[in-house]
């Protein structure tokens, strides 16, 4: 009987589909409204018919096509439609289903049973900044057939513009709206060319506008400035969600050393080889750029009896998702490069953990869209993952997964927390950002507000600059009498101007860094020096740099030391909340 229906119903989509494509002529055509309503009428059957076919087809298996709290998310989202926003963001932690809250926006908007509210589906666009095939066909494959042709990204945007032009009463989704969004990047510039840049033409067509991203950058801070026309929508993880937080309580995100001796990358190898002793063999991705870690990772596997394949666009392995579905033979490293950030789902029942180099400069975003946001999904565990103790681990930033969880969590304000990414930075509540597509200075005829920054110059302070003896130089220079050389210093009679402040703050406040840039030529010795000496003659304010995790926000201070002009450059801050704690030497 059930596949006697699955019969019946497929004989009836392939038969409204030929109505699909009256449908796509609605606003080329002059129809009647009695036209108009039929083909809707139509477009209204097929729509319903295809999701309850993918509904059944994954209730076999026991899954869901929307779960729960996407459809809150998707009805949310539609809500504001309604009332009147034009732009809507949603943000969704890695893996939580931003596709299937997609997909019930879309359906919903295509089943309205009121007919000027109907979105007809040629008006419904996706497109994304990635140049990624794997990411088209992967959200083709999990839209309903009505849902999957106007899809493009980044390669073959520019040659659907008039496409795009021509929405009247849809929906423009940018999937990743963090990539490429810059003002002057692709994105923008199509936005552009089909007017959608000016906030009367999105009106008067009637285009809603639905970015979507885990990490929208940017485009999350500029949307503040478009008020009431402009919403932000969060996708709150469901009961099957396993993501960096479930993965940070077991502590199975962890810190990764640099893989800089072969004593680092040989314990990381014995870490594993002790942990899946005597359960089936894994796979591990790593993603490292520098050739002696690499090298060292080859002679760890030598010696381990490992394999090793690439996976990158030099070489590809093809069907990789049918190999992962499979235990290998041998714990298998798998080098990835520049492959699986934003989007990409892993077939992770095999996977042992992965390693991923910590940048030297922190970068929230690339680490929660990188490897190990690959493995956030909703599931159940199974086979080795219901011992805890068999649960992949994962090696990267730490401290940058540690930042995307607060700032979701504090509503993804970025006022609220600490947020360091290539596009937008946050320390104390002060926000800078470069400009977005949806920045208002992109936006035509929007009455943007005026959103509340916090003041960067709070804890910054004017610097000291106190010329010495070079004698003086030479005995700071030593590290471990430095303190005693410097209370010395404070006990002279040195009557530099400056000189009493700079006593104050240091019998205050603690010893944070010395450090002594030594070619005057170099851009070390123009920003700790030159710079430096130039704000204190002009009595502006300056910001203490190269501050550790751990010194951020307490009250401190640092000295550069000029051996050429025989000067110490002094910056300081103190906060209110720290106004005279003592850090240690």
């Amino acid at each position: 009987m059930k596949y006697y229906f699955y019969f019946i119903l497929k004989i009836l989509i392939n038969q409204t589909a030929k109505l699909s494509k009256l449908a796509n002529t609605i606003t080329i055509l002059k129809m009647t409204t009695r036209e108009s309503t039929l083909v809707l009428k139509h477009q209204r059957e097929r729509v319903a018919m295809e999701y309850l076919h993918e509904e059944e087809n994954l209730a076999q298996d026991g899954k869901l096509l929307v779960y729960p709290n996407q459809k809150n998310a998707a009805f949310e989202v539609l809500n504001h439609y309604e009332n009147n926003k034009y732009l809507v963001l949603l943000v969704a932690q890695p893996g939580t289903g931003k596709t299937g809250t997609v997909l019930e926006v879309l359906k919903q908007q295509t089943t309205h049973i009121d007919d000027e509210k109907c979105i007809v589906t040629k008006d419904i666009h996706v497109i994304s900044g990635m140049n990624d095939k794997d990411w088209l066909h992967q959200f083709q494959n999990k839209m309903l057939p009505s849902f999957s042709e106007n899809i493009y990204h980044r390669s073959i945007l520019k040659k659907h513009t008039n496409h795009i032009a021509d929405i009247r009463n849809g929906m423009l989704i940018t999937d990743e709206c963090h990539i490429a969004s810059g003002k002057s990047m692709t994105v923008s510039n199509v936005l552009r060319e089909t007017s959608l840049t000016n906030f009367n033409v999105v009106k008067a067509r009637k285009v809603r506008l639905f970015d979507i991203s885990a990490t929208p950058e940017s485009v999350a801070w500029d949307i503040k400035a478009w008020g009431e026309h402009a919403a932000v929508v969060r996708l709150l993880p469901g009961p099957l969600y396993k993501g960096f937080e479930i993965m940070l309580a077991e502590e199975r995100i962890r810190e990764a050393k640099p893989f800089d001796t072969y004593e680092n990358v040989r314990e990381w190898f014995e870490l594993f080889q002790n942990r899946y002793n005597g359960v089936g063999k894994k796979y591990f991705p790593v993603r490292v750029s520098n050739l002696e870690w690499i090298a060292r990772i080859r002679i760890a596997s030598s010696e381990f009896d490992w394999d090793e394949k690439r996976h990158d666009s030099e070489s590809r392995i093809e069907e990789i998702d049918k190999m992962m579905a499979h235990a290998p033979a041998k714990h298998t490293i798998i080098l990835i490069k520049e492959f699986w950030r934003a989007s990409k789902r892993l077939v992770r029942l095999h996977v042992g953990g992965s390693y991923e180099q910590v940048p030297i400069t922190r970068n929230v975003t690339t680490a929660s869209q990188s490897t190990i946001g690959r493995f956030c999904d909703n599931f159940e565990y199974e086979g080795d993952e219901l011992n805890p103790d068999l649960r992949p681990v994962h090696f990267g930033d730490k401290k940058s997964i540690e930042d995307y969880i607060e700032w979701f969590n504090k509503g993804c304000d970025f006022r609220e927390v600490d947020y360091s990414s290539t596009r937008i930075k946050s320390f104390n509540g002060n926000v800078k950002a470069q400009a977005s597509k949806v920045h208002i200075s992109n936006i035509k005829n929007l009455d943007a507000i005026a959103v509340p920054n916090f003041d960067p110059n709070l804890h910054k302070r004017v610097p000291i600059v106190l010329q010495v003896m070079p004698e003086i130089i030479n005995q700071l220079k030593i590290k471990k009498d430095r303190w005693i050389n410097l209370k010395n210093l404070l006990s002279s009679e040195l009557h530099e101007d400056g000189f009493e402040e700079f006593r104050e703050i240091i019998t205050r406040y603690r010893y944070f860094q010395f450090s002594a840039p030594r070619d005057i030529t170099s851009r070390s010795y123009k920003i700790h020096i030159t710079d430096v000496v130039n704000a204190y003659e002009e009595n502006r304010k300056y910001a203490m740099m190269d501050m550790t995790e751990e010194y951020k926000k307490l009250s401190c201070w640092q000295v550069y030391m000029d051996e050429h002009n025989n000067r110490l450059c002094i910056l300081w801050q103190v906060f209110p909340e720290h106004p005279a704690e003592e850090l240690e030497n």
